[in-house]
């Protein structure tokens, strides 16, 4: 269990609960068998104001809002072993390594041991964060089953104005988290750590930056519509504040 839930104690507190399920050799009978299983948990897990779901596309997936019921999605992120070791990305590794929550089967860094995010990783990294904003979309792996057989398909995922800009605060949060763990794989992903690394580290009008996101964030998930004006100066804040986090990490090498 990786992401803010593990730390909560009630579904009424959270929107995502994402859960990484890793299989030694992951089939379609398999896959379709998780399914199963989490769908009876979603009906168990739902009551009179609120509504579970099941998500399975990889990719910063959050559920749509309504204004009748509370939606919590149940985010499986289902891979197969061979799959991680190849293909899954080593800032995320990291994070389920070193803050996720296991549930069931062996310590995730039996699979893939990583130490430390290097410099390619990191770099590459933001460079997904500025793809991301500049599209204005963002990629989804979305799960395909084909005469038995599965596989994982690349497409773009449609957003919402809301979407967008809820995506492009998590693009500022996220790179600078993943900046301060190429220094210490150990920063934990949390406001006051993040805001106050920021301040000791990041020059004022970057720091700023940080902060407002954080502010626009809070101020989207209750559901404010931004200004067109807001959303375009977000857009090239987060930006400038990516490019200034990569150039940083050049000249500190």
């Amino acid at each position: 269990m990786i992401g803010s839930f593990k730390e909560s104690n009630k579904l009424e507190s959270v929107n995502d609960i994402d859960l990484v399920i890793v299989i030694n050799k992951l089939t379609a009978s398999i896959y379709c068998e998780i399914l199963d299983k989490f769908q009876v948990i979603a009906r168990r897990l739902q009551s009179t104001g609120v509504v579970t779901i099941i998500e399975t596309k990889r990719g910063p997936i959050k559920p749509n809002k309504s204004n009748k019921k509370k939606i919590v999605q149940l985010h499986l992120l289902i891979w197969d072993i061979e799959d991680v070791k190849k293909n899954m990305r080593s800032s995320i590794i990291l994070d389920i390594v070193n803050f996720g929550k296991r549930l069931r089967g062996r310590n995730f860094s039996a699979i893939k041991k990583i130490k430390k995010i290097t410099k390619e990783d990191i770099l590459r990294d933001l460079e997904i964060h500025i793809e991301g904003i500049n599209s204005g979309k963002t990629y989804v792996g979305e799960t395909i089953i084909k005469n038995n057989k599965l596989s994982i398909v690349k497409k773009f995922f449609k957003l919402t104005k809301s979407q967008r800009d809820e995506l492009n605060t998590h693009h500022i949060i996220m790179a600078f988290t993943n900046y301060l763990r190429y220094f210490n794989p150990k920063i934990k992903k949390d406001k006051r750590i993040l805001l106050e690394n920021s301040e000791k580290i990041l020059p004022k009008e970057y720091s700023n930056i940080l902060t407002k996101a954080y502010l626009l964030k809070e101020k989207i998930r209750k559901e404010t519509i931004l200004s067109a004006e807001e959303s375009l100066q977000l857009r090239n804040e987060s930006i400038k504040f990516i490019n200034y986090l990569s150039g940083s990490i050049n000249k500190n090498e």
